[in-house]
């Protein structure tokens, strides 16, 4: 499982970003469709959502592919820095996890632990190349793993959360946790 984060400048970055982003969607979507258009990764790749593959005009990944191509030329031609998280699924806590364990809750440890992973890679980043900016989590909204990520990144963020998990100072630090939080980073 990935978790994966591209770190950008409100101020710098931003602007030009959504007007890129903004030129793709007038490019690909009708008229009709694209107040309030998002591109969504899962959709242009697997041909679901919006750009489902059913339909003629996206029924194959010469179609649609090419979207997620110059989405992803966006991040590489402005140099954003891009950090991930991953875990191996199969070999993730052998032995820890029992066969009547729900695979539900076994999915979201591995994916809160992918987002601990990819949210210590950007908290490392900014600490190093950015120790003066505030930063922000922005996610996907409205996807079922929302309120999943807020509480998590509240837990990761709190010493007393992290304790009372039994993470003693040695394995947090080794964790590069807790994460800052809003202002930690400020006249650093």
């Amino acid at each position: 499982m990935c978790v994966a984060g591209v770190l950008v400048h409100g101020d710098e970055d931003w602007p030009e970003i959504d007007r890129r982003v903004l030129a793709l969607i007038d490019k690909y979507i009708p008229l009709q469709d694209r107040k309030g258009f998002v591109f969504h990764a899962t959709d242009i790749f697997h041909g679901s959502g919006y750009l489902d593959r059913r339909k003629p005009e996206w029924d194959n990944e010469t179609k649609r592919h090419p979207i997620l191509y110059e989405l992803v030329y966006i991040i590489d031609s402005l140099h954003l820095p891009i950090v991930v998280g991953k875990c191996e699924k199969n070999t993730f806590m052998v032995g820890v996890f029992q066969p009547s364990d729900s695979p539900r809750m076994k999915n979201n440890i591995i994916h809160q632990s992918a987002l601990l992973d990819c949210l210590t890679w950007a908290d490392s980043w900014l600490a190093k190349y950015s120790p003066n900016e505030l930063a922000t989590v922005v996610h996907e909204d409205g996807t079922s793993s929302k309120g999943f990520i807020k509480r998590s990144l509240r837990m990761f963020r709190d010493v007393d959360q992290l304790e009372n998990l039994g993470l003693s100072q040695d394995v947090r630090e080794g964790l590069g946790l807790p994460l800052s939080a809003p202002g930690d980073r400020r006249g650093a």
